[in-house]
């Protein structure tokens, strides 16, 4: 997971509860939803419980989530007519195999269709004989659904689940997917009956917890872009010859003091 985790800053903004939006608070699901939204495969979440699946159907509902079963039979329709819009689609109860047909649409197997860019016009009518256009605006991308070519919405979003506890996916599913195991550990377990229990009995404490946890995000985000910025000046200066007078300041509200950082 070291290799995978995003900034420290943005591992706390997850772990605040007004942005988990349904996913549980303990580590190892705050690791899982990182690795759900920032993977570059469309990822299988091993979910016996559900409760990944609660967090994917909370986060995307205002987004218009379709949720199909992947034994329904209008389950290619279904997937055609949103990857067409660009919704977001919960593939629930997969098996250990993956359908053939869905092989194109999981491993993102979009191409290119280049239409003419020329037009030929009736021999009778007046003016040039050819119309050019530009051909760029007649490119379409299209993925293969069953027997059809369907136009593809860059917006469209997949996620599969399985409620499987133990499941045993042959390499080839293994490799074109990103395996999430949402199983609730004893440890998850126990921190998520930790938070819910402090959360209850003391809801102004935990309040404040939130609200610190909130501000020293926003203050360790601010301070990494200040630090590429004034490392970007120090390139165009050294690249350009110019000196740098001065740059705008941020004000970064801490829990002790505000801290003034100008770049320079």
């Amino acid at each position: 997971m070291q290799g995978v985790h995003r900034p420290e800053w943005e591992l706390r903004v997850y772990s605040h509860p007004s942005r988990l939006q349904g996913l549980p608070s303990d580590a190892l699901s705050i690791d899982n939803g990182i690795l759900a939204t920032r993977c570059r495969r469309w990822p299988l979440l091993i979910d016996p419980q559900l409760q990944g699946e609660h967090w994917i159907r909370t986060k995307q509902a205002s987004a218009g989530l379709r949720s199909v079963r992947a034994n329904e039979p209008n389950l290619l329709r279904t997937l055609e007519s949103c990857v067409r819009v660009g919704a977001c689609v919960l593939l629930e109860d997969i098996g250990e195999t993956l359908d053939p047909a869905l092989e194109p649409l999981v491993q993102k197997q979009v191409f290119t269709q280049v239409r003419d860019a020329r037009r030929a016009l009736a021999s009778s009518s007046p003016g040039p004989q050819f119309s050019l256009l530009d051909s760029s605006q007649g490119n379409r991308k299209l993925i293969r659904l069953g027997d059809a070519d369907v136009d593809y919405d860059p917006n469209f979003q997949l996620c599969m689940t399985t409620m499987l506890s133990n499941p045993h996916f042959l390499p080839e599913v293994c490799i074109k997917v990103t395996l999430i195991n949402f199983t609730v550990t004893q440890a998850g377990l126990q921190e998520q009956l930790l938070a819910d229990t402090i959360r209850h009995e003391q809801p102004a404490l935990e309040e404040q917890r939130d609200s610190l946890v909130t501000t020293l995000a926003h203050d360790r985000k601010q301070l990494s872009e200040l630090e590429h910025r004034i490392l970007r000046l120090l390139q165009v200066r050294e690249q350009t010859g110019r000196v740098v007078t001065a740059g705008p300041c941020f004000v970064l509200p801490t829990a002790n003091q505000d801290l003034l950082l100008t770049a320079l």
